[in-house]
């Protein structure tokens, strides 16, 4: 069974540095050091085999197996080197050698066979209870059993971190991390006390973010993605009632599923996860609703400009018009809306096309219209007409300024040549062309100088005829 929260997509215009560092470490970790396990773990076995320790030690190995509830294979004791490597055999040794004791040969092979292996990365760094290392709180939580455990764990923290760092910020992600692993380690540690089996994985830090996503939330309702068998789909459901089903998952673990997974570890990280996430609810619910809000207009957005598009399949084109004008009317700062309005324009006769060109260009100013859309606007407008209305007074004016603002010489020389050519340049362009004479001759470009004075002298002689 599985179900994740799908209530956001990640946003890579902000990328999510903490979450994204936190997987790169972890990866670092994995195959930068504990890739030389490897050859630490031949050296161990090497020695174990050439030193004598075996033919010394396999009775002792045998009686540890079955204390340990499992079955001894005679025939390859190589399908029992876990246990030969875990600490909790060198107590099992030293206990024999209290009744027993050893020869220095052996004592001398077993001391440099635990060196050896607590070479190992999960011997050295992995936290064990009955060994404990003040070290291992930390080094545990960027540390993995394998690459299948690696990946499964980068996939949670992905999805996980990408939402949770965008509803509580970057610092605040990593403190919940940090934070819930060592809540994750200390319940491990009190249900597992004694035992030399070491843990090792994020899991538990990341079970904390997943614990404080839905923290977070509360009791709004989100979007949950859900595998069980052979079936998937999605539903809504307030946040926190997931919260006990993925604790008693962990729990139902912890007490009926053998096999080597942390399930207290999960648990810990769940709950210290969800307190920290409740005592931030300040924080997370200003971002969050602001994204309800966002999402709200998206909705909003597309429902309209649906709508629109609809009535001018219908050929209701004039209603769709209106209701375009209506949406920039209300929502300026849409782009989305100043692009259906565009759309209309091409349903409508060429004579009342200007108006929709002009209504742009007068707006150019306006952020929400992007350079490329007014360039490709102004390129279509005098492509489709040989008379340009729009260029003149105020459309004309404001879309050229936008033009200079932007720092797009080419783009203003193309629409003044164009304006002038078509006798459309007029005393709304006056202020601007002060600025750009004044421009050109700062950066000792007399040609454009005397071209805008140019412009200038046609406009007047105009206005004189």
């Amino acid at each position: 069974m599985l179900i994740v929260p799908a209530e956001q997509k990640p946003d890579f215009r902000r990328p999510p540095w903490v979450t994204l560092a936190l997987a790169l470490a972890c990866i670092l970790v994995f195959v930068g050091y504990q890739a030389g396990d490897g050859e630490r773990t031949e050296a161990v076995y090497s020695h174990y085999i050439e030193s004598g320790l075996l033919e010394w030690e396999e009775p002792l190995l045998e009686a540890f197996v079955q204390a340990q509830g499992g079955e001894y294979d005679s025939e390859s004791w190589f399908w029992h080197f876990g246990e030969l490597l875990s600490p909790g055999f060198d107590v099992a040794v030293r206990e024999h050698w209290t009744i027993s004791p050893p020869d220095a040969e052996w004592r001398a092979a077993r001391e440099e066979f635990e060196a050896l292996r607590d070479e190992l990365s999960w011997v050295r760094f992995g936290l064990a209870p009955a060994d404990f290392d003040a070290r291992q709180l930390l080094a545990h939580m960027f540390m993995h059993g394998g690459l299948d455990h690696l990946i499964g764990n980068m996939i949670f923290l992905l999805l996980f971190g990408f939402a949770l760092e965008r509803v509580l910020g970057p610092a605040l992600l990593l403190g919940i991390y940090l934070l819930a692993g060592l809540v994750a380690a200390g319940l491990f540690i009190v249900t597992h006390a004694g035992s030399h089996v070491p843990l090792v994985g994020a899991s538990g830090a990341i079970s904390g973010l997943m614990g404080a996503y839905l923290g977070a939330y509360g009791f709004r309702r989100i979007q949950f993605f859900y595998i069980i068998g052979f079936w998937f789909g999605r539903f809504t459901a307030p946040a926190l009632l997931l919260f006990p089903l993925w604790l008693l998952n962990e729990l139902y673990g912890h007490f009926f599923v053998d096999g080597p997974v942390a399930y207290m570890a999960h648990a810990g990280g769940l709950l210290g996860g969800l307190v920290i996430a409740l005592l931030l609810r300040k924080q997370s619910e200003q971002v969050i609703g602001k994204d309800e809000a966002t999402r709200a207009r998206e909705r909003e957005r597309e429902e309209k400009t649906a709508r629109i598009r609809q009535l001018l399949t219908d050929l209701r084109v004039d209603e769709a018009l209106r209701s375009a004008e209506h949406a920039i009317m209300n929502h300026a700062d849409e782009a989305a809306y100043w692009q259906i309005y565009v759309e209309c324009a091409a349903h409508l006769p060429r004579a009342r096309q200007h108006r929709v060109y002009g209504t742009v260009f007068a707006n150019a100013l306006n952020k929400a219209i992007s350079m490329e859309f007014l360039r490709e606007l102004l390129t279509e407008y005098i492509e489709r007409h040989a008379d340009v209305p729009a260029l003149a007074g105020r459309a004309g004016a404001t879309l050229a300024r936008r033009f200079f603002r932007e720092g797009s010489q080419r783009d203003v020389d193309h629409l003044l040549e164009t304006a002038s050519r078509r006798q459309r340049i007029d005393g709304e362009y006056r202020e601007l062309l002060d600025r750009l004479i004044s421009f050109a001759e700062r950066n000792n470009d007399r040609r454009r100088a005397e071209r805008y004075r140019g412009y200038l002298a046609g406009m007047a002689a105009a206005a004189q005829s």
